[in-house]
């Protein structure tokens, strides 16, 4: 075959890997492919603004979910549809749930919302799929400018910057941003934080700058919203990003320049964290939020007690109680009630996702809700170990939303608008089905010792193979079993020869 036939075949692709690839010119965008970006970039930079409810934020998403399609912006893929199909699986048990509730047509509302964002996910996810790199980095583009919005709106309200503002953008003597709930707003940070780190450790030193402020003002955000499971996740989302940079990095020297940048942040960070303590308010409620349990979390009518109690009613309920009847219904005050005839109480919702699927929509929900997150999770996994052009910006979006699927744990994020948003990114980047370089997965011989030692990938056939082509290589030296399997099995014949 002629190199033009060949180059035929080989998708354009963008990123840094495209040294390695064949591309071809793309084609000239219209001015209506240039609206629908646009339209992309304000829907997601906008998305912060949720002082009421419904957001304006959902208008614009409405008018993607029917209007990328119609202008050829999506790309429909086999894995999006089995993802769709799960969530839609989910909601039809929600709405039979909701006959079964005593207040209806809300917990069928409830429902509706979670439809609308479910599609909504699918839409982005397609949308990515059609072009991982160039989208999935307009949509985090967006997300960050979303991100500094919010954050310097509950810097400036906790800080009374502004006569005014500490009403409009604060809750309970604690950040709240552009967010009705300052630990939605904590947690809305975090992937903005970690795509800073991203943005700042590929940047050259002398532009990493703006990188550097932008992730300072995210990271004060997050700390004056004293969510204590933002903070946790940030840590969380920071380690397995750095984890993972490390274990994919291409060369020693990006190796070295990921592990200084990071001390680095983490001085800076550190730096930060001590002047803001030295205000006395700022002191005070960080030593009070510190703690492990609060008030509300212990006894009957708190936190735990309520997921105790909730536990309960799932093994009496096979087919759930309809969503938001948790609350009313069984949790009143500590005591278990059948009804709310005589007042809808003062209990407490479970703060846990996974219970509270169960028990909105029944155990069928509630299994297939864990069974995508372990999908997310494992194939998630998979992928972030692929070379492919978007890996950097995938590594972003994976950490970010397994960080949210642990907070799922300890509050309600069934309907965050930016976690399904995520979602759409992750699988639409894993259904792009991008071309690969030669070796496909990050395997065991071009990471250091110390992660070939923590890092357990299981073997597969495809890594077999690699590890045989491979195998008479000076990086392989040293790779557990690779020197048995050439023994064992003879090196495989080249598909084809060149002519």
């Amino acid at each position: 075959m002629t190199s033009t036939a060949i180059a035929a075949f080989v998708p354009p692709l963008q990123g840094p890997l495209d040294g390695q690839f064949r591309r071809r010119a793309a084609p000239a965008k219209s001015l209506v492919h240039r609206a629908a970006l646009v339209l992309v970039f304000i829907a997601v930079a906008s998305s912060s603004l949720v002082f009421t409810e419904p957001a304006p934020v959902d208008a614009i998403n409405m008018a993607l979910i029917v209007g990328l399609p119609l202008v050829g912006l999506v790309a429909w893929r086999r894995m999006l549809a089995g993802y769709l199909s799960l969530w839609l699986l989910i909601a039809a048990a929600g709405f039979l749930a909701a006959i079964m509730a005593i207040d209806t047509p809300r917990a069928t509302m409830h429902f509706a919302i979670s439809l609308y964002l479910y599609l909504s996910a699918f839409v982005f996810g397609s949308f990515v799929a059609r072009n991982p790199s160039a989208h999935g980095r307009l949509i985090l583009d967006a997300y960050l400018v979303a991100a500094l919005i919010a954050a310097v709106a509950g810097i400036a309200g906790y800080f009374d910057l502004v006569p005014g503002t500490s009403e409009l953008f604060t809750r309970y003597s604690r950040a709240s941003g552009t967010f009705k709930d300052p630990n939605v707003f904590g947690a809305f940070l975090v992937p903005a934080l970690v795509y800073t780190i991203h943005r700042w450790l590929e940047r050259p030193l002398a532009r990493t700058i703006p990188m550097g402020l932008a992730g300072g003002i995210i990271a004060l955000g997050i700390l004056v919203s004293f969510s204590r499971g933002a903070w946790a996740i940030t840590a969380l989302a920071i380690a397995g990003y750095a984890y993972l940079a490390l274990a994919t990095a291409r060369t020693a020297q990006h190796r070295l320049q990921l592990v200084g940048l990071s001390l680095l942040a983490a001085v800076a960070l550190t730096a930060m964290l001590m002047v803001a303590i030295e205000n006395d308010n700022v002191a005070q409620l960080l030593a009070e939020r510190a703690t492990l349990s609060q008030t509300y979390d212990e006894g009957a009518e708190g936190r735990f007690g309520g997921q105790l109690r909730a536990l309960e009613v799932i093994v009496e309920s096979p087919f759930g109680i309809g969503a938001l009847e948790f609350t009313p219904g069984f949790h009143v005050n500590g005591m278990m009630m059948p009804n709310h005839s005589d007042g809808r109480g003062f209990g407490d919702d479970p703060h846990n996702s996974y219970i509270s699927m169960f028990l909105n929509a029944g155990w069928l929900a509630g299994v297939l809700n864990i069974v995508i997150v372990v999908l997310t999770l494992t194939l998630g996994l998979r992928h972030a170990l692929r070379r492919t052009p978007s890996q950097p910006l995938f590594l972003v979006a994976y950490v970010s939303v397994a960080a949210l699927f642990a907070l799922g744990a300890i509050i309600d994020i069934d309907h965050w608008r930016h976690l399904h948003l995520l979602l759409g990114l992750l699988w639409g980047m894993m259904a792009a089905g991008e071309a690969v370089a030669r070796a496909p997965r990050i395997v065991a011989d071009v990471r250091p010792v110390l992660l070939r030692r923590v890092l357990i990938i299981p073997p597969s056939q495809r890594r077999k193979r690699i590890v045989r082509e491979l195998a008479g290589r000076p990086a392989l030296k040293g790779f557990p079993g690779a020197h048995r399997a050439v023994a064992q099995r003879r090196r495989p014949p080249r598909l084809a020869s060149r002519h």
